[in-house]
Order: C-alpha cells, then structure tokens, then sequence
C-alpha cells in the first residue's frame, strides 16, 4: 500500500493537468478488482475527485475502461467524467460521484415502492445497452470484439473449483467428481452460449450502481467498473442484478422485474434464467473465494451463504442438476 500511495503523492506532485489543489487524499474501500481508488480532497472546497490507480503503465488508445466509458455515454448511460488521464503514472483522475451505492440504497430498509423504482429504472439502463448498441458504429469499440463463448463460460466455472472449493474450502476433488462435474460445467457453458448475444457490462449488480443528483435536481443511476463489457447472452446482466449475492430479494419480485424486463426486451428470457443464475452464482463464489483466501479481502466472506443458498435452491428446481449437486454437495454440504 505504501508503494501505491507513493505512486499518488508522485502523480499529483508532477501533474499540471488537474489545474486544482489537493490538500489530502485517502484510500477508498476498494472492489474485487486489481485497481485501487482513492479519493483526492481539493481547496477551496471544490467537490473532491477520485484516483483510480491501475496496477501500471497503460496506452490510453488502448484502455478498455476509457473506450467503453465513451460507449455507454452514446447509449445514454451515465458514467464517471474522466478529468485526467496519464497512462505512464498509470493513473486516470474521475468525477466523484459519491457513496450512494444502490446496494445500500436498497438494503436499507427503502419503501418497497421506492426500491421497485430502483430496479426498474436499472434495468431500463440495460434495455439502453441492448438495444441502443445496434445504432452505433462497433467497429470502434473493444467491448464488441470480445464475447462470451463456450469457453469463457467454461472457465468462469472452473474458477469456482479452483477458488472456492479447492482454495477457500480447502477440498481437493477427487478424479471422478472432477470430471463428472467438468462435463456439467461443459453442458451448462455450452447452452448459455448458444443464446442470442447482447451488450453486456459483465458485473451489473447492486455494487457497481451509484445514486447521484441530476440535472433536474432529482437523482439517476450511474454505472461503474464497466471496463470488461462484452457481447454476451441477454441474461447475463439480469442475472447479476436479480440474483446479485449482495442483496438478498424476494421470488415475487424477481419474477415482477423478469416481467418488466422482458416486456421491455420484447421475448421471453425465463427459460434461460436458473441456467445463467447458476452460472452467475458460481463464478461470484469463486471470486469471494479468490478475494478471501488470495487477496485476504475478508469483507466478502459476508455474502457466501446467501449465495450457496441460491445455488442449492436453484438446483432443487431442476432434475437435471441432481447429479451436480450430489457431487458438489460431498465438498459443499451447504447444498445437500
């Protein structure tokens, strides 16, 4: 940490381009991710600023996160201003906009009018992404040369055995439950790759939305760590935002905004849901294992049994997963 809050002092020390004074700043509570934030306070009381400090040097030509922040403002979504960008220090310099996270808007004990507001206005900027991206030119945006395939599913699944059953829970699989549950995986992956592909931000949940003012003097939701989007099936941003382990919700409602979305989308996404809930969830527990045993964030430790509840009862609706959970269940009682 000291080695980073060095490279910020030597960045603000050498930098002309901000045109303010910073009279402190200080570490943010960070994300799952390999950057670190911290949060630059200016005089005269000017609204404060943050420094998203990337692991080093970049091409700012080439950087996904500034690539697709253009994207998503021609798709009307709100985004962070960039201010700042140094790609020798390593640094961009974005608008603050604030602590008001969705998942502690939500979780808060909101009315339940005012939380069906929230979800509907999320996933309105979901049917913006999906259906504003076939009017623009995709030749010149990253996230519409990467898809999600068979594989990339695939490998998220894995990392599930690998960090959360193997590296948190400390079990080793053994030969035929591996394989057993690799040609599941491999199944599951290559069902969800087939369904027709949209825009997607790749982490949509309550976490990476922030309530802030708008220009109405009401608030909007804006969009963070937007940086991997990708084309991917349609339900994968759902997914996220519904299932999402951070903010445990209701069947009713969940089955209330699949409504809503889809009337919105225009076709039906149910018969996919519980195959990309499933997906979704499994790759969550294994960046919580990640997070836990590799980068010691103990923070997420929180959200693993609200998240091995929805996978076990996502498998108890259908028989065709009876095999997974019998093997899943040897290392994971939590689903027997």
């Amino acid at each position: 940490m000291l080695m980073e809050e060095e490279r910020v002092s030597r960045f603000l020390a050498g930098n002309d381009s901000l045109d303010v004074e910073v009279s402190r700043f200080e570490r943010m509570v960070g994300d799952a991710s390999n950057r670190c934030y911290y949060r630059l306070y200016l005089e005269p009381c000017k609204p404060s600023l943050v420094l998203a400090l990337l692991p080093g040097p970049f091409d700012p030509t080439k950087l996904a996160f500034l690539n697709t922040a253009k994207l998503f403002s021609e798709l009307g979504v709100r985004v962070p201003c960039v201010y700042s960008v140094d790609g020798n220090a390593g640094v961009l310099v974005l608008e603050d906009l604030g602590d008001q996270l969705f998942q502690t808007v939500v979780a808060d004990g909101c009315s339940e009018q005012r939380k069906r507001e929230l979800y509907q206005e999320a996933l309105s900027i979901l049917f913006h992404l999906q259906r504003g991206a076939v009017k623009v030119n995709r030749r010149n945006f990253s996230a519409f040369q990467m898809m999600f395939d068979e594989s990339n599913l695939f490998d998220e699944l894995q990392f599930f055995c690998k960090h959360f059953i193997e590296g948190l829970r400390g079990h080793r699989l053994a030969t035929d439950d591996a394989r057993c549950i690799d040609e599941i995986f491999h199944q599951l992956a290559r069902v969800l790759a087939e369904r027709p592909k949209a825009l997607c931000h790749r982490d949509f949940h309550s976490r990476n939305l922030i309530l802030v003012p708008d220009k109405q003097g009401g608030e909007e939701l804006a969009v963070i760590d937007f940086q991997d989007a990708r084309l991917g099936p349609s339900s994968y941003d759902f997914v996220s935002l519904l299932y999402d382990s951070y903010v445990p919700l209701a069947e009713d409602f969940i089955i209330e905004m699949t409504e809503f979305f889809c009337s919105k989308l225009g076709h039906d996404l149910s018969s996919e849901l519980d195959y990309m809930a499933l997906q979704r969830n499994l790759k969550a527990l294994g960046t919580f294992g990640f997070q836990i045993g590799v980068r010691g964030n103990d923070v997420y430790r929180r959200y693993v049994d609200y998240t091995l509840s929805m996978v076990r009862g996502n498998m108890e609706r259908h028989e065709e997963w009876s095999e997974l959970r019998f093997r899943l269940s040897k290392y994971l009682p939590e689903l027997e």
